[in-house]
């Protein structure tokens, strides 16, 4: 189930770019 884990995956990432963007 190679969809679960690129969506368990991205999830985090997407919340980091936000924190990311959010301090700069």
């Amino acid at each position: 189930m190679p969809y679960i884990l690129a969506w368990l995956l991205g999830v985090p990432a997407f919340v980091l770019i936000l924190i990311w963007l959010f301090v700069h």
